[in-house]
């Protein structure tokens, strides 16, 4: 009790309360303690854990990039495909082979090795390590473009992208289609539906000064052909830029196109103001750069070399233009010429009668529709529109009237029978506007690309002239070629892409080395040499040249360079008394038929082909200057039993008998006429399999009736257009020109006259698209026209499991499809 008693209960309170602090403060440092023991191993936790979580993400990062990587592979095996199409006619045949397709197990196969084509073609360089191997589908190519498969006649390619290594390997799917682009692609394509002045026949419109009506034209003469032989003038030292023949300067514009010459002549050397007709014409206000003119000028114009004379008639006040007797011609398409598929051109048509145009589409051209000429009431009070115009329309600005270019101009002058003017349209959206398409104004790469092995063909120098014989029993094709000046046709690199050499007919001997025989090298003998030992030219000994697979012949000038084994003549040959002959055995039937002057000069070195007969191969003529058909050009797959000929391409359906024309000047279809009066009927028009061949079945000496044409033509800075074509006469029945494929010009040609809309002279056209060429090109042809493939359809497919290695068939069937293209597509 004393203790208690010594004590009293506050200080107890306080040792309680002091053991109890003390607890607490002994407590917290050991929590502190655990604390910073479990951070520690937190800390030393924290690297193991965040290892095992990367190597749990890193392969779906790892996966993530081998996938997009894949992806890019996939790309680039659709660009590689696509610059193959491109390079190498019909490469879509070619079929993947086990490991891959090579020089070695198809040695026919265009471009050699091709991994790609059944095994993996590696990307270099790429990291991670990519890959891609495809396939192509031509399911599509047989069947025809329609609004429920729009991939009809597109080519169709699969290709699978591999990328990353291991457990990272991913695959990626891409399914293209590809469609041809082009002229190839039109039935008929112009961009100028005026003549080239190279056409004198179409520029005899020369009058004497002031003449409206009645006038007697400059038939002969140094003023006949002045709008094509006189150039651009100069006002002091103020020169119309550039220099050029006043056909040019005047005529050679688009329907939408501003007229530059016209509005330098009227500002520096005297006012131009509208003719009777031309809207402005009660306003005369002058053209300028501020006030332009439109197109080809469709009134006369003062010739700048003689003031008395005066190009085209001048249209009489309160008429509308004489636009067919102007100073610039009108090229009109009339009754019975048909375009049996799509046209284009980046010009006006203009339609006399009932032309057809059956194609889809129908008629496209670069006009936009949306640039508006000046129109107004004359002082008649008819409504008139520009030249080459639509119908006008009250300016929605309120100022007159305005008209639009519209693709096809009807009857400008008034030209037709009773009025008559209704061209058909199968397509309801005919004319389709502002449509971009281009024709090359040069490309002459073929003869280097065959001098330097990457192109299969042969190259003649100067005037060269083949026959194609088809022999449809023995199912082989012969060509006859008569080129004197050709000493070497640059063949010996032939085998340079995986074809064999190809047999020109050269030859290397000693005295006359020229162009001799079917075998190279052979020697010259007196039966088939062609320059004798006198250094004269021989008519009628021809090479016999067989012709294999896919064949490009080049006819080029003869070479400047003097170190060019074509150029090594000490003198050019003379030629013997040959019909139609000259300098080194020209044959010249394309000479202007009124004055006689020659189109080519009397040199006759230039690189013109003189070709005829049935082509059972795939073929393309290329040259420097003109092409001639002398007799029809028809394909050995329209051959019929009784060898006849199919002007529809009947039996052609599944060849790949096709032929590309490439000029670089005119494409002529020869009809001879002397004094008005046409040549002697050809009688060996079709003997597509003569016994042999003679100089006069050869020479374009005599007239073709209803010739027929089946090409893919080019003119690249010309036009293709009937010999004499306004002389003569025209024979009912025996009178229409059947085209059948692709043609494309620079300037519009002419073929007959008409007078109201029944042919006059001359031949009616019926133009038919070979939709073969969509997919089947002639060689080299789409390079030298500007052709692509495009890529018309892209599907992109995720990630393709299993592994396309694994499967036992190639393509592999196990693969995942995407969502297909069409309705066939991909395959089973």
């Amino acid at each position: 009790m004393r203790s208690f008693q010594n004590g009293s209960p506050s200080r107890i309170r306080r040792i309680v309360a002091g053991r109890i602090e003390a607890c607490r403060e002994s407590a917290e440092e050991g929590q502190a303690l655990i604390f910073a023991l479990i951070v520690v191993l937190l800390m030393g936790l924290l690297p193991a854990i965040v290892l095992t979580s990367l190597t749990h993400v890193m392969p779906y990062v790892s996966e993530a990039v081998s996938s997009e990587s894949a992806l890019a592979a996939a790309e680039a095996g659709v660009q590689e495909y696509a610059n193959l199409m491109d390079q190498y006619t019909g490469y879509f045949k070619f079929a993947p082979q086990a490991g891959g397709a090579t020089s070695t197990n198809d040695p026919g196969l265009p471009g050699g090795n091709n991994l790609a084509l059944g095994a993996w073609e590696n990307v270099t360089p790429s990291n991670p390590p990519e890959s891609f191997t495809y396939y192509p589908d031509t399911s599509e190519t047989t069947t025809a473009e329609t609004t429920a498969n729009p991939f009809g006649a597109d080519v169709l390619l699969v290709v699978t992208g591999r990328a990353g290594t291991g457990k990272t390997m991913q695959y990626r799917r891409i399914e293209a289609a590809f469609s041809l682009s082009g002229v190839i692609t039109d039935v008929y394509f112009s961009n100028f539906e005026q003549p080239g002045s190279q056409d004198l026949d179409q520029w005899e419109n020369t009058f004497n000064a002031g003449c409206t009506s009645g006038c007697s034209v400059q038939t002969s003469g140094a003023h006949e052909y002045d709008e094509a032989t006189d150039t651009t003038p100069c006002v002091g030292a103020n020169c119309y830029a550039p220099a050029e023949p006043m056909a040019t300067a005047l005529c050679e514009y688009d329907a939408d196109q501003q007229n530059t010459f016209i509005d330098w002549y009227s500002t520096y050397v005297t006012p131009i103001t509208p003719q009777p007709g031309y809207p402005g014409y009660d306003t005369h206000t002058a053209y300028s750069a501020a006030n332009p003119y439109y197109g080809p000028w469709y009134g006369s114009f003062t010739d700048p070399t003689d003031a008395a004379l005066q190009f085209g008639e001048a249209p009489t006040t309160g008429s509308t233009n004489n636009g067919d007797q102007s100073a610039c011609n009108t090229n009109y398409w009339i009754t019975g010429d048909t375009f049996n598929g799509p046209v284009f051109s980046n010009d006006e048509l203009t339609t006399c009668g009932v032309p057809a145009f059956t194609g889809t589409p129908s008629l496209q051209t670069s006009i936009t529709h949306k640039f508006p000429f000046p129109a107004e009431k004359t002082a008649g009070g008819t409504l008139v529109g520009w030249p080459g115009a639509n119908l006008p329309v009250v300016n929605p600005k309120g100022a007159g009237y305005v008209s639009y270019p519209f693709g096809y101009d009807k009857d400008p002058w008034g030209d037709c029978a009773s009025g008559a003017d209704k061209p058909t349209f199968k397509d309801p959206q005919a004319p389709r506007f502002g449509v971009s398409q281009q024709l090359p104004a040069a490309n002459q790469a073929l003869v280097s690309e065959i001098k330097a092995g990457t192109v299969a063909g042969c190259v003649y120098t100067g005037p060269t002239m083949i026959r194609f014989s088809w022999n449809a029993a023995a199912s082989s094709e012969i060509m006859s070629v008569w080129s004197p000046l050709t000493k070497d046709t640059y063949t010996s690199q032939g085998s340079g892409i995986g074809q064999p050499i190809v047999v020109c007919g050269q030859t290397a001997t000693s005295g006359a080395d020229d162009l001799c025989a079917a075998t190279a090298p052979a020697p010259c003998t007196a039966a088939n040499t062609q320059v004798n030992s006198t250094n004269t030219v021989v008519a009628g000994n021809f090479a016999q040249v067989p012709v294999t697979g896919q064949e490009v012949i080049a006819v080029q000038n003869l070479p400047s360079a003097a170190v060019d084994p074509n150029n090594n003549w000490p003198t050019l040959p003379t030629a013997e008394a040959l019909p139609n002959a000259t300098i080194a055995g020209c044959i010249d039937p394309w000479v202007n038929p009124d004055s006689g002057a020659a189109i080519t000069p009397v040199t006759c070195t230039e690189g013109d082909a003189i070709v005829s007969g049935a082509v059972g191969a795939q073929v393309t003529i290329s040259s420097s200057n003109d092409i001639v058909i002398a007799r029809s050009l028809v394909y050995g797959c329209a051959v019929q039993a009784n060898l006849t000929y199919s002007s529809t391409l009947a039996g052609c359906t599944n060849s790949n008998n096709v032929i590309g024309l490439i000029a670089l000047n005119d494409i002529w279809m020869a009809r001879p006429v002397t004094n008005n009066v046409d040549a002697p009927a050809c009688t060996d028009d079709k003997d597509l399999q003569p016994a042999s061949i003679t100089w006069s079945t050869m020479v374009p000496n005599c007239t073709v009736s209803n010739p027929i044409i089946d090409a893919a033509s080019a003119a690249l800075q010309g036009f293709f257009e009937a010999e004499y074509w306004r002389e003569g006469g025209a024979v009912a029945g025996l009178d229409t020109l059947t085209f059948n494929g692709s043609d494309a010009v620079n300037a519009a040609g002419q073929f007959g006259t008409f007078s109201g809309s029944t042919l006059y002279s001359g031949y009616l056209l019926n133009l038919n698209y070979d939709s073969r060429l969509l997919i089947d090109p002639p060689p080299a042809y789409l390079p030298a026209t500007d052709g692509v493939w495009n890529q018309v359809g892209w599907v992109t497919c995720g990630t393709t499991l299993p592994n396309p290695d694994s499967s036992a068939s190639y393509p592999p069937a196990t693969v995942p499809p995407c969502a297909p293209l069409a309705g066939t597509f991909p395959p089973s």
